[in-house]
């Protein structure tokens, strides 16, 4: 399976970290149009077009950096007694296609095996929230116009070719908080410091705030862009705030006569840097702050399942001999509490008493297949407990 290395390569990733980072593109040129092939095809794409009826929530159809109405391209299906209203009219969708407008599926790694592995490879190893993201666009077509984006972006050309224009950087590393504003892009961004053709196996980076646009020439575009929501030093002072509100002197009401007069009394300046000592104080205790964002950020990762079904088919028959393994790439934690231990598997969270704490720590750390007998501190029947309990949840699965 791909992962981050495999992108960037002949790039290293501290190469890629130190230089380009959300600091400046990167552009990898392969010469290699089956690069990709394992991860996604142009036939993935018409399969999923014109055989399972998406959902309109899934796809966006945008011409000419316009998006287009979801009634224009959806219609009503009846199966039994039940009706839908918001499935994609493939007629409909081809239809606008074929007059040069770009389809957009959002969020694939949601229902793409090999996009999902990746996405959570990427997670795992940028430590950020990464989304798939396709884009099918026909010959001599500009699906979006020029603009922004507010995350970090890997663009991984699929199918065909590609013309990429990338312009100044005219806010610093924006978030929701600065998006694109068409007035940006005029006056000095009037020409791109760097264009590309990206062909099949290319890969590109570009940082939150790069300005660009893509748009085809001779052939139809198929490219895969992978959004990198990253955490910020604004989430740092959030996480440091929502730790302050559980002291009741941060919860105090601003007086009246302060904001009347918008100038603090003596009472409320003292207050005021009791608590600004308070908040540097916890935010100087970085270790709990980065704790708590780091275990949102495992709860938000999607666990893979796949086999799951399968693998229940084989408790029965667990040996102390079974080889046991971790689920690749799924965003696992252990986290000690009062009653025992507690393990999250993305939004998913298993309790175990303390007899189990050391077989929880042990599967942590453990990377390799290994016999179910060599659990710490465990009986048999305990060791076959956690093991079952585990595989019930999609933690791990026997080899």
């Amino acid at each position: 399976m791909l992962n981050l290395r495999d992108l960037i390569q002949p790039n290293s990733i501290d190469v890629f970290l130190d230089t380009y980072w959300q600091q400046q593109e990167l552009i990898v040129k392969r010469n290699a149009v089956d690069y990709y092939r394992d991860l996604l095809t142009l036939t993935d794409i018409d399969t999923l077009l014109t055989t399972t009826e998406p959902l309109e929530g899934h796809f966006r159809i945008v011409k000419d950096g316009e998006q287009l109405e979801p009634k224009d391209y959806t219609s009503s299906i009846t199966w039994g007694n039940r009706t839908s209203s918001r499935v994609i009219d493939v007629r409909k969708a081809i239809k606008y296609y074929s007059e040069g407008a770009t389809i957009v599926i959002e969020a694939l790694n949601r229902r793409n095996k090999h996009l999902s592995v990746l996405c959570g490879s990427l997670e795992q190893e940028l430590f950020a929230r990464v989304q798939a993201n396709v884009y099918l666009t026909p010959r001599n077509a500009q699906g979006f116009s020029r603009h922004y984006d507010t995350h970090d972006v890997f663009v991984l050309q699929i199918y065909g070719k590609k013309c990429w224009h990338l312009f100044d950087t005219p806010v610093g590393v924006p978030d929701e908080s600065t998006p694109y504003h068409q007035r940006v892009g005029t006056g000095h961004m009037s020409s791109p410091t760097t264009s590309v053709v990206l062909e099949s196996g290319d890969f590109l980076y570009i940082p939150r705030g790069m300005v660009h646009e893509a748009s085809t020439s001779d052939e139809t575009s198929l490219h895969v862009t992978l959004g990198i929501y990253t955490y910020t030093w604004f989430d740092f002072f959030q996480e440091t705030l929502r730790i302050c509100r559980e002291d009741s002197r941060f919860r105090q009401s601003i007086t009246l006569s302060d904001l009347k007069t918008r100038k603090m009394n003596e009472v409320s300046e003292l207050l005021f840097e009791t608590l600004a000592e308070q908040f540097i104080a916890i935010a100087r205790d970085s270790s709990a702050i980065l704790e708590n964002i780091s275990g949102r950020h495992i709860a938000s990762r999607r666990a893979q399942f796949e086999g799951v079904l399968l693998n229940l088919e084989s408790v029965p028959s667990l040996k102390p001999e079974t080889l046991i393994r971790k689920r690749l790439n799924n965003p696992l934690d252990v986290i000690q509490t009062e009653e025992g231990v507690l393990i999250s598997n993305g939004g998913l969270k298993i309790t175990f008493d303390e007899r189990f704490a050391a077989a929880a720590a042990f599967l942590l750390s453990c990377d390799e297949a290994f016999p179910i007998h060599v659990l710490p501190h465990l009986t048999w029947e305990d060791q076959l407990y956690f093991i079952t309990t585990l595989i019930n949840a999609g933690v791990i699965s026997p080899e």
